[in-house]
């Protein structure tokens, strides 16, 4: 398991040697080349607790990488669970993601290509034009629901 970001990885190396798993991953630190990792990963697993729109799970996707993630987050939306990555409840769910993330691996490689090209395809309709132009309607809306009295 190779781990990418930028936190201390100090205290999880203490917990992954405590458990005797330290020998099965690579703490990598933050980087600036991230297609890489991707392109060579075949599962991004992504347990957040809540983020508004993670870039890193529209990164994955858009480079084909199949992502297991929370139904907290924002970007929760790309993934079609069973299609193109897989979602638990939340963060805590962890015999569950180890299981989806070993049957994941013992997928047939073309059952894994078929989860890689359905990642991609999820990214297609997010462009800046279109996003710009959510934002704006929310933010009209918004406005709008400001100036609206509330009704007792």
């Amino acid at each position: 398991l190779v781990v990418v970001g930028g936190d201390d990885s100090k205290p999880f190396l203490s917990l992954a040697s405590s458990l005797g798993v330290d020998h099965c991953l690579c703490f990598r630190g933050p980087q600036t080349k991230m297609r890489d990792f991707y392109s060579a990963a075949d599962l991004l697993l992504y347990p957040s607790t809540y983020e508004t729109f993670s870039n890193v799970v529209l990164e994955s996707c858009a480079c084909g990488l199949p992502v297991l993630t929370t139904k907290q987050i924002g970007a929760a939306q790309l993934i079609d669970d069973n299609h193109n990555g897989f979602l638990v409840e939340n963060n805590n769910q962890i015999d569950r993601m180890s299981e989806i993330m070993k049957n994941y691996i013992e997928l047939p490689p073309e059952a894994k290509e078929r989860f890689s090209k359905a990642a991609l395809a999820a990214t297609t309709d997010y462009r800046w034009d279109l996003h710009t132009n959510q934002l704006e309607d929310l933010f009209y809306k918004v406005l709008e629901d400001k100036n609206t009295p509330r009704q007792p």
